[in-house]
């Protein structure tokens, strides 16, 4: 691709490092809606080059993430960066990418969001920033297809989100400190459209009507750090019921967690992840409980992130 202009190519910024938290979404009855982000980060750095190239280092992940991340132009990230380069009308000779990835592929952690962020906020500052803030959010959710996710690690925090005429609208909330979200990753992936497929077409109302009345007792327990209803709160009949069969063993393992001390499990995201949520001195005994469940995979102790992504460019 040959460079637009000279003028072009002085703007560039000469260096881009990005970094994204991994995220948590639904929470239980928060369908679609309720995202939380965590202390797991993806890291990307964009530069100019005279070719495209893209070199991938996998931090902690499963040997699935090596075996099947796309390391050319079909790479999420770079897509999402392509789309900020056709929307502003800029090309560039050539694209230099390098990703630390710590956040596993396919587990329900929000990995497809930190790529397509890390490629729209990364080219995005390249470029000197030609879009706005709002423009760079709704274009991330566009490529997404859902807000959850994608809203939860772009501003930090526990987010709801939702979609008002196309256009994605949020609210964000401050967790209690000592919160802690305990994650037992298996070493299996779930793809996103097998857990949908999982779904009913139709849900009966008192069902929908169950996790309506939850919502907002999930927020107030994560926000106050009052923990108690949790469990209850956590109660999910849109979603869980007909994925939990998907995961293997997910039931011993939330089991598990309530009888050490977690105050409420959940599938995260599309799974097979489960997370649970307790105070932070209970938590090395839930990950041990957890752990116990596991044949293989890891559990991790994560805190929530309370800052969204982090840019730092050198011009």
């Amino acid at each position: 691709m040959a460079a637009k202009s000279k003028k072009d190519d002085r703007a560039l910024a000469r260096r881009v490092h990005i970094r994204v938290p991994a995220s948590t979404s639904n929470l239980g009855p928060g369908f679609d809606c309720l995202g939380l982000a965590l202390t797991l980060y993806n890291v990307f750095v964009f530069q100019p080059a005279e070719e495209f190239s893209i070199a991938i280092k996998f931090k902690g992940c499963d040997e699935h993430d090596s075996q099947t991340m796309n390391g050319g132009r079909n790479n999420l990230v770079f897509r999402a960066a392509d789309e900020v380069f056709r929307r502003v009308g800029m090309k560039l000779p050539g694209l230099s990418i390098k990703m630390e990835v710590s956040v596993p592929l396919s587990r329900g952690l929000g990995s497809s969001a930190t790529a397509i962020i890390g490629g729209v906020v990364g080219a995005n500052a390249l470029l000197g920033s030609p879009l706005k803030d709002d423009e760079v959010f709704r274009l991330i959710v566009d490529l997404e297809g859902h807000p959850d996710n994608v809203t939860a690690s772009f501003h930090g925090g526990l987010t709801a989100a939702m979609m008002c005429d196309r256009v994605p609208a949020f609210a964000r909330y401050k967790v209690a400190p000592e919160v802690r979200a305990v994650v037992a990753i298996p070493p299996y992936p779930l793809s996103t459209e097998k857990a949908r497929a999982a779904l009913p077409r139709e849900v009966p109302h008192a069902d929908a009507v169950h996790n309506l009345t939850r919502v907002p007792f999930v927020i107030e327990a994560l926000t106050t750090g009052a923990l108690n209803l949790l469990s209850c709160a956590m109660d999910d009949r849109l979603h869980e019921p007909y994925r939990i069969a998907l995961l293997r063993n997910g039931k011993a393992i939330r089991k598990a967690a309530l009888s050490a001390g977690a105050a409420g499990v959940a599938i995260s995201g599309a799974g097979p992840t489960m997370v649970a949520f307790c105070h932070e001195s209970q938590a090395k005994a839930v990950a041990e409980a957890m752990k116990g469940q596991m044949k293989d995979g890891r559990v991790e102790i994560l805190e929530i992130a309370g800052h969204g992504v982090r840019t730092t460019v050198k011009k």
